[in-house]
């Protein structure tokens, strides 16, 4: 008996002294957090699947502590369809699951997630995405969500769509925020589809303040949104994203480059996402559609969709194999139609470059930028003259020029000068009647421009045969 006392003591005087060097020493302190146990890392790398970097940092979540029973609550995902990825996935982020008592915790809610009916890959799937819902309540948090979800929707689909930030939904209060925004809508008669399609999309709207979220749909359908569209919902959830400074400032943004107050509100009812797109983006997408393609402000209010999609990626990559289509003689409007940027990816590919690839063979590169152009420019005495540029370094083929030279009764003389960022090909065309053949020199040369040295290309475009000279 006073050897155990005797003991005891010995350990709370050890454990006194390490806690007065720890406050001393903080730097150990830090150094004790940064460097988890060995064997836990070890059993993160090989019974979780988990990478050395992510095992670390998983540990330090936990600050180093050893779970009691791991393995019964690995077994026990397995056995509810959770694949190795899943495992990864869910320790990853919530390395605490692994300390949560099995029979107690875990094994009734994922007996509920069962009871929903969802397919196992499907639960486990969505789990290991938000691992955080398994930390919540299943009595208070968890059952009541899913309830509510059931109640507007026949089908659970929805809990296999919604997002992974849709633990939103658990985390604010059910009966604070989340249903007296449910009774809002239902009282305008928003369909449930409609409601519950908001579950799977952005969750996040529905746990506004009741009065903002309110006010929101009230003045949504002052507007002269039907209820039952999908358009009131988008509009909801686009106002619903902004506070209402930045409503007005996205005003005075539209103002600023000549909307009217009625155009603006037509483009918000034709597509509410235009009010939620940045300052930076409206500018630029304007200033192309009406610099660059000639429109006015009535054309893109009418149609605001093309403000949301990407000026590099579809805009402009659109609009260059439109330019070259229209050189070639091979479109007949002369005006840019809408479906030139409204069709999907493969209705435009297969509409205006493949369709066109035997007349035109390098339509493509044109597409992908790796050939650029501008649309011919007439200059005095009746030459028509072109721009085309290469990327830095990039090859010039006979073909790839071709793509440009349209057949027509004219001589060609082309310069090539390799500047700054690319190779600017200039084409002057003379009416002569003769059939051009575009040649590239491919040896670089050495020209002096002044007393300062440039290197250079030249091709040379000659009828009725190949050929070139240096200069």
């Amino acid at each position: 008996m006073v050897h155990l006392l005797s003991k005891t003591l010995q350990q709370n005087c050890i454990k006194q002294r390490l806690s007065i060097h720890l406050l001393q020493n903080p730097s150990l302190k830090t150094l004790s957090q940064a460097t988890p146990p060995t064997h836990l890392i070890q059993y993160l790398t090989d019974s979780c699947h988990l990478s050395p970097e992510s095992a670390l940092s998983a540990a330090k979540k936990v600050h180093g502590k050893i779970p009691q029973n791991p393995d019964s609550i690995l077994t026990l995902l397995k056995d509810h369809g959770f694949s190795k990825t899943h495992i990864q996935n869910l320790v990853s982020k919530r390395p605490e699951i692994l300390f949560f008592r099995v029979k107690s915790n875990l094994i009734p809610k994922m007996e509920f997630f069962k009871a929903t009916g969802l397919p196992a890959p499907v639960i486990a799937e969505y789990l290991s995405s938000t691992p955080v819902i398994l930390s919540y309540s299943l009595d208070s948090r968890i059952k009541p969500v899913f309830d509510l979800i059931r109640s507007i929707s026949s089908t659970h689909e929805v809990f296999a769509k919604m997002p992974r930030h849709s633990n939103c939904l658990f985390r604010f209060g059910l009966d604070k925020f989340i249903v007296p925004n449910v009774t809002v809508l239902q009282n305008y008669n928003v369909p449930n589809d409609r409601i519950s399609n908001m579950f799977m999309t952005n969750p996040r709207i529905l746990t506004l303040n009741s009065d903002r979220f309110g006010e929101i749909v009230r003045l949504v359908n002052e507007m002269g949104f039907n209820p039952s569209s999908h358009r009131f919902m988008e509009a909801v959830r686009a106002m619903g994203t902004l506070s209402r400074a930045t409503w007005k400032a996205k005003f005075e943004v539209y103002r600023s480059l000549g909307w009217s107050d009625e155009g603006i509100l037509y483009a918000f009812r034709k597509n509410p996402s235009c009010i939620t797109i940045s300052e930076k983006k409206i500018r630029k997408g304007m200033s192309f559609f009406c610099e660059e393609l000639d429109w006015g402000v009535s054309v893109v209010s009418r149609y605001p969709v093309v403000l949301l999609f990407s000026l590099e990626k579809r805009i402009v990559p659109r609009h260059k194999v439109w330019q070259v289509l229209k050189s070639r003689g091979l479109v007949k409007k002369d005006s840019i139609p809408l479906r030139l940027f409204l069709a999907s990816e493969k209705q435009f590919l297969e509409e205006y470059v493949l369709r066109r690839s035997e007349m035109v063979p390098q339509l493509l590169k044109v597409y992908r930028g790796e050939i650029g152009c501008t649309p011919p420019v007439t200059r005095r005495r009746g030459k028509a003259i072109q721009s085309i540029s290469w990327p830095f370094n990039a090859e010039i083929r006979v073909e790839d020029l071709n793509c440009f030279l349209p057949p027509f009764e004219g001589n060609r003389h082309c310069h090539s000068a390799k500047r700054g960022r690319g190779f600017h090909l200039h084409t002057t065309t003379l009416p002569l009647p003769i059939n051009p053949i575009a040649v590239v020199l491919p040896a670089s040369q050495s020209l002096k421009k002044g007393n300062k040295p440039i290197s250079c290309r030249h091709v040379i475009v000659v009828a009725g045969e190949e050929s070139s000279r240096e200069r």
